[in-house]
């Protein structure tokens, strides 16, 4: 049976996975993977593993590359985010878990959910004006 998603599907296009544009950009420049994996001291099978999409770019890659490239790390885990979120949204069975969780958080929960909304550092973050952009 389908599930009607409790957290709002926003249709938008397919994000690309950030191994991808640095995949891009390395034949932009005409950079050999090897020579970046070098640079990162990483191995280069797990770079390859990046830029085919079959692994996330996570933030210690993403410090690298600004420090190699200059591209500032939170572009490039901005675009793993809006990668992440996007599969997860249109999951099947990501919905399914949400759905659940979010219903017995209501119901079995509920007292905890409010402490949480009520924390200090929930309020921060949620009105944090970086989490708006």
């Amino acid at each position: 049976a389908k599930t009607t998603p409790l957290h709002p599907i926003k249709e938008r296009e397919l994000p690309v996975h950030p191994g991808v544009q640095l995949r891009k950009l390395l034949q932009t420049i005409s950079m050999p993977q090897a020579r970046l994996a070098e640079l990162m001291r990483m191995q280069p099978s797990q770079l390859n593993e990046v830029l085919n999409a079959r692994r996330p770019l996570n933030m210690s890659i993403a410090m690298l590359l600004e420090a190699i490239f200059d591209i500032p790390a939170n572009v490039w885990i901005r675009m793993q985010n809006d990668y992440d979120e996007y599969f997860f949204l249109h999951d099947q069975v990501s919905q399914e878990k949400y759905a659940y969780a979010r219903e017995h958080a209501r119901n079995e929960m509920g007292k905890y959910v409010d402490a949480v909304r009520n924390l200090e550092l929930f309020q921060a973050i949620k009105h944090d004006p970086e989490e708006r952009k």
